[in-house]
């Protein structure tokens, strides 16, 4: 939370039991959008596969689910 604090984003670290997918799916419902890392996805065919967690909250998400990458893209514009 220090660095999100630092860079002016309200942070709330949270304690949940359960699998991620349950814990990430129960919060959905109470916000507007789910943001995940990139590496919960794969990035070439070298990498390995997406994760279960991923696949099961792109599944059954009921919200919009963004996957955000490590850092922004080379370049000057960002979609």
């Amino acid at each position: 939370c220090q660095q999100a604090q630092a860079l002016g984003v309200e942070c709330h670290p949270v304690s949940l039991e359960g699998t991620p997918a349950e814990i990430l799916g129960a919060e959905a419902q109470r916000h507007d959008l789910v943001v995940l890392g990139r590496r919960s996805t794969p990035h070439s065919d070298r990498e390995p596969a997406a994760s279960n967690t991923l696949t099961d909250i792109l599944r059954h998400a009921s919200r919009p689910v963004v996957v955000a990458a490590s850092g922004p893209p080379p370049g000057s514009a960002v979609v």
